[in-house]
Parts: C-alpha cells; sequence; structure tokens
C-alpha cells in the first residue's frame, strides 16, 4: 500500500456532504451513495507526485471518512492498478480519465443526487460506464477548465475543482422518484 496524503479539508467536505445526501436520497443504505477522489500536487509549479490518484474504498460509508478510507490508484487509463487489498470506486476509470483530460482538476465528488442549477449531461449512462466520460467532455471540452459541477442525467453529479473553496457550498437537491429520463 502507499501512504495517502493528509487533505482533512477535503475529507471534512466529504463528511460534511455525506450526511446531506443521506437526507436527500430515499434509500435505505448505511453507506454514501458516491465516490470522491483527488491528486497530490507539490511544489510551484505543481507537479503529479507519481502519477498516483487516491479514490475512496468501495462501500464506505463516507460519514466517517479520513485518509484510511482512500485508495492509491495509478493514473493509468488502460488499465486500472490499484496499491492495497481494498479496491477502489466503481467509477474510477471514469475519474482516471477525467484527471487526465483536465489539467487543473485535483478534487472530485461524486454523489447520486443532483446540483441545483447544474448543467445536465445529455444521455443516461449506468454507473461505472466509461461513457459518462466522453458526455462530460461533450459539455466541458476546454482541458484548462478549473472547476466543474455537472449533473449526469439519471445517475447523480460530479464536482471537479482544483480549489477546494469550490466545493464549498454546494446546492445538492434530491432527484426525483422514479426518475423519468426522456428517450431513454
Amino acid at each position: 500500500a502507499i501512504d495517502i496524503p493528509e487533505e482533512d479539508s477535503f475529507f471534512n467536505i466529504i463528511k460534511y456532504y455525506a450526511e446531506t445526501f443521506h437526507s436527500l436520497i430515499d434509500a435505505n443504505t448505511t453507506r454514501f451513495l458516491g465516490n470522491a477522489s483527488f491528486r497530490c500536487e507539490r511544489g510551484f509549479p505543481s507537479f503529479k507526485k507519481d502519477n498516483i490518484i487516491y479514490v475512496s474504498k468501495r462501500n464506505i460509508d463516507k460519514r466517517f471518512i479520513d485518509k484510511s478510507g482512500f485508495v492509491a490508484v495509478t493514473n493509468n487509463e488502460s488499465v486500472i492498478e490499484y496499491y492495497g487489498e481494498c479496491k477502489p470506486s466503481v467509477d474510477t476509470p471514469i475519474q482516471v480519465r477525467l484527471y487526465n483530460y483536465y489539467d487543473n482538476i485535483k478534487y472530485m465528488l461524486h454523489s447520486h443526487v443532483y446540483v441545483k442549477d447544474a448543467m445536465f449531461t445529455n444521455n443516461q449512462v449506468p454507473c461505472g460506464a466509461i461513457e459518462e466520460f466522453d458526455e462530460i467532455i461533450g459539455l466541458y471540452p476546454d482541458k484548462s477548465t478549473t472547476n466543474i459541477s455537472i449533473n449526469l442525467i439519471g445517475h447523480g453529479s460530479l464536482i471537479m475543482a482544483s480549489d477546494i473553496n469550490f466545493i464549498k457550498n454546494i446546492n445538492y437537491i434530491s432527484r426525483p422518484s422514479p426518475e423519468y429520463i426522456l428517450g431513454a
């Protein structure tokens, strides 16, 4: 296993929003539906440390997350390799591609609720399907984009940020249940 960097500010944001997600999701679950990830960038100018990203473990309750709730993952799109015994989130292949595409993104927070007034992807894509990457970059093609708030139709939302302050004060809303997708 690889040591996970201290990102207490991000971990605290995840815990805060996990409580919000639980209150908005009409489901009997003891775990946070969604995931989080970050990449460690140190120095000036920033560099990507060892080509590693850190993704939340599968099936853990993010209301209590700290650095032990993350898995180190290589930033390789062709084969997802992770360190340790715990598997990373099922959305890891999508997030690896997004980190490789958007140079400035350092944090991602994915939920199964929507963000008020955020743009929606055009097509419904199942959770973990790599096609979600194409849906996202189709709406935000600029590789130098620094902050993105997007609703993944029929799936949830994804916040991507270069600055942790962008993630603060996101206005999450519940998804309709049942959710009808036009054209699906």
